[in-house]
């Protein structure tokens, strides 16, 4: 094989890359808190088929991780997925305390909206855990971070529930890694998401 051959290969592999790169969001900010109906239009709650008062919301800025830019806004909708041997309150998610001193696993559901602005609006699910950061270990960023969290989907597994506009048709994994702080000023978001598209 000559030269040329081999940089012509070398230079499609890449194309072909490219042309099925993952797609890479972080929701990185102080949150508020936002209720559903605010992100979400009602015919896409009623397509979702969820129950809105059962969801504590937290809006913060959406990035791309590469550039910095602000891309859009970020929602995470959370909802306490029981815990055999667990007893914890659902009441302390709502003024953003939920995760503070607890010593073990937590897991929530999440209902995470992406809006992207001019109709672009992506939604996925999945089950999270958070745990609570080891002090002095990999707990560093200001904030200082108290937890982390994320979600590993199966192999094939749809994570996508709903997705409009330029996004429309979206069908593969959705993964999460990130880190929390949470304290009385409520939660702070430090997540890389993964969509595959």
């Amino acid at each position: 094989m000559n030269i040329r051959a081999t940089v012509v290969i070398f230079l499609t592999s890449i194309m072909s890359f490219h042309s099925h790169a993952d797609e890479v969001l972080q929701f990185l900010g102080q949150s508020v808190g936002v209720q559903m109906n605010e992100v979400l239009t009602g015919d896409q709650i009623d397509a979702l088929g969820v129950n809105p008062s059962e969801y504590a919301c937290f809006q913060m800025p959406m990035l791309n991780p590469s550039t910095g830019d602000l891309i859009g806004m970020g929602t995470d909708c959370l909802v306490f997925n029981a815990i055999p041997g667990r007893n914890v309150s659902e009441k302390g998610l709502q003024n953003g305390r939920a995760f503070e001193g607890l010593a073990g696993d937590v897991a929530v559901d999440a209902l995470s909206v992406f809006s992207f602005g001019n109709g672009d609006v992506v939604v996925t699910s999945g089950t999270t855990s958070v745990r609570p950061l080891l002090e002095g270990f990999g707990d560093g960023g200001i904030p200082k971070r108290t937890h982390i969290t994320g979600s590993i989907p199966t192999p094939g597994e749809n994570g996508y529930l709903l997705s409009t506009g330029t996004r429309t048709g979206r069908d593969g994994n959705v993964r999460v890694s990130g880190s929390l702080t949470v304290d009385d000023n409520g939660i702070f978001f430090d997540c890389l998401w993964i969509h595959e598209n």
